[in-house]
């Protein structure tokens, strides 16, 4: 007669399949996800998830199989670790591979700041930081918190888009020493204001083309399928000037969502990423905001700002050279 095999052994090898089954699980979404197309409406949102979150699964990945490997799976923990190493190596060759050309040309300073719509911090600290910002173009999104600091900041940002009207939503806010030509704000999938675009002239005489966009998170499928196409008809039409497009786009860089933008308009990123949210997280965190350029355009620096300033953003300080 078989002897009872002891319940502790039957439940330790359940949860060790079901351990199993949850890495490998892991892994495969966060390597593959990009590559998976629309189609199912649950799969969708799921893997645009994760799509922003790769490096931190692989990373997590790596650690759980490397632990995995020295409790007794050792070559299932093995496995699992080369695969996380292989996919975060390729993630970083393909970042590198869509880097912005050398800096080189007149240089223009961009502010980008998401300021969160509820923000804290007194107006008086943000008018101090924006002026020490020393940038000569600041561009704020979700602005409602800045709309009273256009007036202090004229005699050092005389220009303006953005937050005049008292209906206003008071999505994107734009202040410039430059002047700015054919200077417009847009809706994006219906919602008011979550796009500026002008041109911007140097003191020498050179023109940079920028668009700011606050994009909606990609898994509101129909939401960012829309504002994809919006910002590729807008950029179709700018090709005779070097292009900056700014924003908030909710997504990373090894994302689905950011490799298409980015393939189907040209455009390069900044040579590290930078992470900008949550900003507590600071250097940990993920980066969804972004500069890209194209048309002769350039990313000579791109640093965070805005730390203590009451935002779950970190914005980006931009050099241009163009």
């Amino acid at each position: 007669m078989t002897p009872p095999v002891p319940l502790l052994r039957i439940w330790r090898e359940r949860l060790t399949g079901l351990w199993m089954a949850l890495l490998a699980g892991g892994l495969a979404a966060a390597l593959f996800s990009p590559a998976i197309p629309a189609g199912n409406e649950v799969l969708d949102v799921l893997f645009r998830i994760v799509d922003g979150l790769r490096v931190h699964l692989l990373v997590a990945i790596a650690v759980a199989a490397a632990a995995t490997a020295l409790t007794g799976l050792r070559w299932f923990g093995a496995g699992c670790l080369l695969a996380a190493l292989i996919g975060l190596g390729a993630i970083a060759q393909d970042y590198r591979a869509r880097v912005t050309p050398d800096a080189a040309g007149t240089e223009l300073t961009l502010l980008w700041f998401n300021l969160l719509y509820d923000n804290p911090t007194p107006p008086a600290e943000i008018e101090a930081a924006l002026r020490d910002s020393g940038a000569d173009i600041i561009i704020l999104t979700e602005a409602a918190a800045a709309r009273e600091l256009a007036g202090p900041l004229a005699p050092l940002y005389p220009h303006r888009l953005g937050c005049e009207e008292a209906g206003s939503t008071c999505n994107l806010l734009v202040l410039s020493r430059l002047p700015l030509a054919d200077a417009e704000l847009r809706a994006l999938d219906f919602a008011p204001e979550r796009m500026a675009t002008f041109r911007a002239r140097a003191a020498d005489g050179q023109v940079l083309q920028v668009v700011a966009a606050h994009l909606s998170k990609p898994w509101y499928i129909a939401n960012s399928r829309s504002e994809d196409r919006a910002i590729r008809r807008q950029l179709r039409q700018m090709t005779d000037v070097p292009l900056l497009l700014v924003g908030d786009f909710n997504a990373a860089p090894w994302s689905r969502r950011l490799h298409r933008i980015e393939g189907y308009n040209g455009l390069r990123h900044a040579r590290r990423p930078v992470a900008t949210w949550p900003s507590r997280l600071g250097p940990l965190g993920i980066p969804i905001d972004h500069a890209l350029v194209r048309g002769g355009a350039a990313l000579a620096d791109v640093v965070p700002w805005g730390a203590g300033l009451g935002s779950n953003h970190l914005g980006l300080l931009v050099t241009v050279a163009f």
